[in-house]
């Protein structure tokens, strides 16, 4: 059986991680000027959770449970409409910067000496960690919000890809997308989406690794799957069926190449 090797996606998770550190980084910038901004608390929470959900499914057991934790905090941050206040911002930033610490300790192997417990016990003091249909909710709308992004990137990249079927940038990227949306996927309890992404993912990489040849029918067939995977993100954002039977287009990805051989 095919088994994605999760050391050659390292490159992945330190990809994604700068670009949500980063975005943190800017949120907190706006928060020091402008406290209220409830989109800008929303965006770290955005940040914490999808960095948690991305070490987890890659086994940084060292990090998850600080981010874990920072996204509790800061979505009853969120939730409660809170004033940023110095305090609390101080508290959150120095977190960002121990998960910056904690991601270049899996880079490089150094020890930062980041006391993870400090920074938990820090964040949990912020304020008192509620759980409940609230919180399940703030997450899921997380997961659509970034869902709706990396398909609206997913529709750039196919086009480009139908006119240079075996740019490997490209097919890295959008193996990187689905990879990802899998990782979420399978945070928030959706199933047929992470099964049917995690043999998508299996039939990008084999064709971003070269180990198969890129072809124009292949990439019909990819936007084919990407048009699917809307209609299970349909069903899933409004609760209601609409009849999309995935076992076929599934065994259909698992069997590919040996199909098209």
């Amino acid at each position: 059986m095919y088994e994605i090797d999760f050391d050659k996606f390292k490159d992945i998770f330190f990809a994604e991680a700068k670009e949500h550190l980063d975005a943190a980084d800017a949120s907190l910038e706006i928060l020091r000027n402008d406290p209220v901004n409830v989109s800008a608390i929303f965006e770290l929470f955005r940040a914490a959770h999808t960095l948690k959900s991305m070490a987890a499914t890659m086994g940084f057991d060292k990090v998850t449970p600080l981010l874990q934790e920072m996204a509790k905090g800061l979505d009853k941050l969120n939730k409660s409409k809170t004033t940023m206040i110095p305090e609390i911002l101080v508290v959150v930033n120095e977190c960002f910067e121990g998960v910056k610490a904690l991601v270049d300790e899996v880079a490089t192997g150094a020890d930062r000496g980041i006391s993870i417990d400090t920074l938990i016990g820090k964040m949990r003091a912020v304020s008192e960690i509620r759980h409940g249909d609230q919180e399940v909710a703030l997450v899921k709308d997380v997961f659509f919000s970034e869902l709706a992004d990396y398909l609206n990137s997913a529709n750039d990249l196919l086009e480009r890809l139908a006119e240079n079927p075996e740019n490997r940038l490209i097919l890295f990227e959008l193996f990187r997308i689905v990879f990802t949306v899998k990782s979420m996927a399978a945070t928030v309890g959706y199933d047929s989406i992470t099964r049917f992404t995690a043999s998508l993912a299996r039939v990008l990489d084999e064709l971003r690794e070269g180990r198969q040849v890129a072809t124009v029918d292949n990439v019909m067939f990819i936007a084919g799957c990407f048009d699917i995977l809307r209609v299970l993100r349909d069903e899933a954002y409004t609760g209601k069926t609409r009849n999309v039977n995935i076992e076929a287009p599934t065994r259909e990805l698992d069997t590919f190449f040996s199909q098209n051989s």
